[in-house]
């Protein structure tokens, strides 16, 4: 396995263990925490959280989004030309792209 394709996999690996891993910890690790918290402090927390998470889940949205297409592109043998006007068959990509931003 080439370098290129190794390192592209392992982004894209990373990029889903941080996006999925930290969801399931807010979902079932956190929320209920802050459950046993007054409104105030548990706002508090949540904004704390949020201004620390955001980088991360930006972070990972793009190694996905760019690993994934690079992948795709790489070694389904197709230059950018011809994915470029196959967009109607692409529009799922095109979707997530612009849902993420």
């Amino acid at each position: 396995m080439d370098p290129m394709s190794l390192l592209l996999r392992w982004a894209h690996l990373v990029g889903a263990v941080l996006a999925i891993g930290g969801l399931a910890f807010a979902r079932f690790g956190l929320l209920p925490a802050l459950a046993d918290f007054d409104e105030e402090t548990r706002a508090r927390i949540h904004e704390s959280i949020r201004r620390r998470w955001l980088p991360l889940v930006i972070l990972s949205i793009t190694l996905l989004l760019v690993s994934g297409l690079a992948n795709f592109l790489l070694f389904n043998r197709l230059d950018l030309s011809s994915f470029l006007c196959n967009l109607f068959s692409n529009l799922h990509l095109i979707i997530i792209a612009l849902y993420s931003l």
